[in-house]
């Protein structure tokens, strides 16, 4: 009995993976460093992380004017700072009734809106500014 002579079985090798093993684990950091970058982003959106702003002054804090005398832009900085320009006398949440400074003090509101749609958050406050001399 005669057996036919076929080629000789070669055991499977396993694939060689060297580049495309190396280019799944760079694009894996890649997305995940833009995941964590977009969360970060996110996150100071939706919370406001702006505490330099109107809306955190207090009285006896100094602020300057970084925006024009038509469109202002109060930022809270160091009394001791050759920025600060005005100090607050009062503050007055949720109204931008500036009547309701005293005499002498110049009425600044602001409004501003944080969160995204759907889960915005409005706050106003009026402040009373007195120059620094």
């Amino acid at each position: 009995m005669s057996y036919p002579q076929g080629p000789i079985p070669q055991v499977p090798t396993a694939p060689q993976s060297g580049d495309s093993d190396s280019i799944k684990k760079n694009l894996i950091k890649i997305v995940a460093i833009l995941a964590v970058v977009g969360i970060g982003w996110g996150a100071l959106e939706y919370f406001d992380f702006g505490e330099d702003t109107a809306k955190y002054a207090a009285v006896g804090d100094c602020m300057k004017n970084e925006g024009s005398a038509i469109s202002p832009d109060m930022t809270i900085v160091d009394c001791t700072s050759s920025e600060a320009t005005y100090k607050v006398a009062a503050v007055h949440k949720n109204t931008r009734d500036t009547s309701l400074c005293a005499a002498g003090t110049t009425g600044y509101s602001e409004t501003s809106t944080t969160g995204r749609k759907g889960h915005r958050k409005t706050s106003t406050v009026t402040l009373c500014l007195t120059a620094v001399k």
